[in-house]
């Protein structure tokens, strides 16, 4: 009996974390960090989260409990937006907000409660200056919204004038999953590189140097556009191999 308690107290931790919902489980998919996690109607409202009453500081206190022992960086403090609406096409009411942490007014986080058969899916996706509008978007018009994350090309230093680029997650019966390669041609080729496009130009008008102007910054700064412009077009070249095979 003596050699079976360890393997008891194991099971009943793992019993309680599950009806608790003590903790997001991690996942990285392609660089999107991910936090997701199941809960049945109940659990959640027993979490203090009711999808049609539910207010900012609600969203800010299930975060709190499902994430309690994040970096500082990842427990945001604030809600940016919020909307309830049926996201996964189901005819059923989910959520989306977009938070902020302690450091920034710009949104960094979707923070997302979806319904499923079995209650809820509750998730977590990272960004950089997200706006409600643009990230939530039909793109292949099936009635499901994709959710459209911004991650800086330029890396941890991203710049004022950053090109931007562009993750796109899909519904799946699990949540959301990254799925740019199925938005090659509806997407990448057509609205983004058009975006690109428009950045070179911006970059190009940086150029058109007047008298007095501080020439060095302004070479500088367009320098680090059209790099930008230059990686982004690799990138979205490197979807359409991945697509070919």
């Amino acid at each position: 009996m003596g050699s079976r308690l360890p393997w008891l107290r194991v099971g009943v931790a793992v019993l309680a974390s599950a009806l608790h919902g003590a903790a997001f489980a991690a996942q990285r998919v392609d660089g999107a960090t991910l936090y997701r996690q199941s809960f049945s109607s109940k659990g959640l409202r027993q979490l203090g989260l009711n999808v049609d009453t539910a207010t900012k500081a609600m969203v800010l206190a299930l975060k709190a409990k499902l994430c309690p022992d994040c970096d500082l960086a990842l427990r945001n403090r604030s809600v940016a937006e919020m909307r309830v609406l049926d996201l996964n096409g189901d005819g059923k009411k989910d959520l989306i907000a977009l938070t902020n942490d302690v450091c920034t007014a710009d949104p960094n986080g979707v923070f997302l409660v979806c319904s499923v058969p079995a209650g809820y899916i509750v998730q977590m996706i990272f960004t950089e200056w997200a706006v409600l509008d643009e990230t939530l978007r039909d793109i292949d018009g099936d009635g499901k919204y994709e959710i459209v994350t911004n991650s800086c090309i330029a890396g941890a230093a991203c710049h004022l004038d950053a090109c931007l680029w562009r993750d796109i997650h899909a519904w799946t019966k699990e949540g959301y999953a990254l799925a740019n390669r199925r938005f090659l041609e509806s997407y990448y080729l057509t609205d983004y590189l058009g975006e690109v496009s428009d950045y070179i130009a911006r970059a190009q008008e940086r150029l058109k140097l007047l008298p007095g102007d501080d020439n060095g910054k302004a070479i500088s700064t367009a320098a680090a556009m059209l790099q930008d412009a230059r990686t982004a077009i690799a990138k979205v070249a490197e979807l359409s191999k991945q697509r070919a095979k």
